[in-house]
């Protein structure tokens, strides 16, 4: 909501050369171009370039009952917007909106819901983020970092304790039957977490198996990883963009859990060994080959306490998508509240 660093600097001598606009604290700035209708509030005098529009509210106005209008707009400037180089708005279209005024006291009150709800949403999404420290911390804790192994657990080459399997996919000759995939904590979700895949394949395949670890390969989406979830039935499926790794079996004990291996190889210092691995170029597209990460070295902590490890994990997933669902939920009632506050409906029986 509010603005008060920014990454760029510029003098006053600059801004006297150039067509950067310096506008006081508690402007209300609006994008115009590339993400369009982005809002904002400055805290700080702050000079702005011709892509975005700073607005100062006269008297009658509360500041952030204008930023809940804008906000509430979010999603319509399409409607307005003209399509040259880039699409964008301008501010003749933002000047001719027509905004309900209502006494400034009830603007207030509007604004004090509105902001109880941000709140309510902050504080979930910070509850869902706290899960991965948890996860992190919990590792840690119990095995300590994989880069120094300072348990002095026995370490093993990827190659001794798994397999990789790897293929090629068209996926537009495929059927779009999804596959669901377990997001291992501390990466974006970005790439969707279910894969398209057919019942009849031609080219080279991969069988994916329950629980097997799925590593992307490919930039920009090396760095994500997951577990494959179990479902009823599994397919063979075919892709460039993954590796499947999956534990070979000592005693009839695997050599690890997935979960614990999709861990280990998502530490930061893990990642930096793999992405030195990167040699192979397809296009501008780097990638690690199948090869090379198997001479990636594991700690092996006794697989009983991997799986404690395991499950604690699976209980904190849980909770996640307890949570996830509820901030859904959450963002349809901020939706229903700022379209109800700028027709009257919100503040109706107050």
């Amino acid at each position: 909501m509010y603005i008060k660093q920014t990454k760029k600097k510029i003098t006053k001598k600059g801004i006297n050369n150039s067509s950067a606009k310096l506008f006081p604290k508690g402007t209300l700035l609006l994008t115009m171009y590339g993400t369009v209708g982005k809002v904002a509030i400055t805290e700080v005098e702050m000079a702005t370039n011709q892509a975005i529009l700073g607005l100062i509210p006269k008297k009658q106005v509360d500041t952030l009952y204008l930023y809940y209008f804008l906000k509430s707009f979010e999603n319509k400037w399409q409607n307005f917007m003209r399509t040259t180089t880039q699409s964008n708005i301008n501010a003749t279209i933002v000047k001719r909106l027509l905004v309900p005024i209502p006494p400034l006291e009830e603007q207030k009150k509007i604004v004090e819901i509105l902001q109880f709800a941000d709140y309510l949403k902050e504080r979930r999404r910070e509850a869902i983020k706290l899960i991965d420290k948890i996860v992190m911390s919990v590792f840690y804790d119990m095995f300590g970092d994989p880069a120094t192994n300072p348990k002095g657990w026995e370490v093993k080459k990827l190659e001794e304790i798994g397999g990789v399997r790897s293929g090629s996919i068209n996926p537009q000759r495929y059927p779009e039957e999804k596959f669901e995939l377990y997001s291992i904590p501390a990466f974006d979700n970005n790439l969707t977490p279910e894969i398209k895949f057919g019942k009849e394949i031609k080219s080279n395949k991969i069988k994916i198996e329950p629980d097997d670890c799925l590593i992307s390969r490919i930039n920009p989406r090396i760095q994500r990883i997951w577990v494959v979830q179990p479902m009823k039935s599994f397919k063979q499926i075919a892709s460039t963009e993954f590796l499947s790794i999956y534990p070979k079996e000592k005693h009839e004990l695997p050599f690890f859990s997935p979960i614990f291996l999709a861990k280990v190889l998502s530490i930061t210092s893990k990642w930096a060994e793999i992405k030195s691995l990167v040699t192979a170029t397809t296009g501008s597209r780097q990638r690690f080959r199948r090869q090379d990460i198997l001479k990636i070295k594991i700690p092996l902590p006794p697989i009983d306490l991997q799986q404690e490890f395991a499950e604690i994990v699976s209980k904190l997933e849980d909770k996640r998508k307890k949570m996830e669902e509820a901030e859904e939920k959450l963002e349809m009632l901020y939706q229903i509240l700022l379209k109800q506050a700028f027709t009257g409906k919100l503040t109706e029986e107050w």
